[in-house]
């Protein structure tokens, strides 16, 4: 990432063991599963097998963790972008004796690493008519306004079927 840019070996594992340090318990904290950690990103799962919560409930699971984690890294040299989105996956298991990972695959997962890639910091960030927006989450700990990314299409994302992209912020972050 831009931040580590420039960083020795031994800033990059301090700031990642930092990071991780902090940002993991919080996530099993709320009930999430980690599925992939990549460099300072991670992808993780509110929801069934993991959690046996029927919807809404495992929804406002994800939305306590992602409370949590950009309150933890506020004003901090951890820059914290969170994209929630809501849909079927799959889980996968690779064979062979060598490598044992389970993979999650399905295009939400798809849509997740595309709107990370363009998310707001310290906000929580979805696609607007996504089945997330359609719930309406707007509880108390969140802005009474949605904003619309303003300047972003995301009709240029590869393999998105989203126009555009909203974000929620915090009224009190710090």
């Amino acid at each position: 990432s831009k931040t580590i840019r420039g960083y020795s070996n031994a800033q990059i594992k301090k700031y990642l063991d930092d990071y991780y340090e902090k940002v993991i318990p919080l996530i099993y904290k709320h009930g999430g599963e980690i599925e992939k950690l990549m460099g300072d990103g991670i992808i993780c799962v509110f929801g069934k097998p993991f959690l046996d919560l029927e919807s809404p409930s495992y929804v406002y699971k994800a939305e306590e963790c992602a409370e949590e984690v950009i309150r933890e890294f506020y004003g901090s040299d951890k820059h914290v972008k969170v994209a929630i989105h809501k849909g079927l996956v799959n889980y996968y298991k690779v064979p062979g004796e060598h490598y044992g990972e389970y993979t999650i695959i399905g295009q939400p997962i798809t849509d997740l690493y595309r709107l990370e890639s363009v998310s707001m910091p310290n906000a929580i960030n979805f696609y607007s008519n996504s089945t997330y927006d359609r719930l309406g989450w707007l509880w108390s700990v969140f802005s009474d306004e949605i904003v619309t990314c303003k300047g972003f299409d995301a009709n240029g994302l590869q393999g998105v079927d989203f126009t555009e992209i909203k974000y929620m912020t915090f009224k009190d972050i710090t």
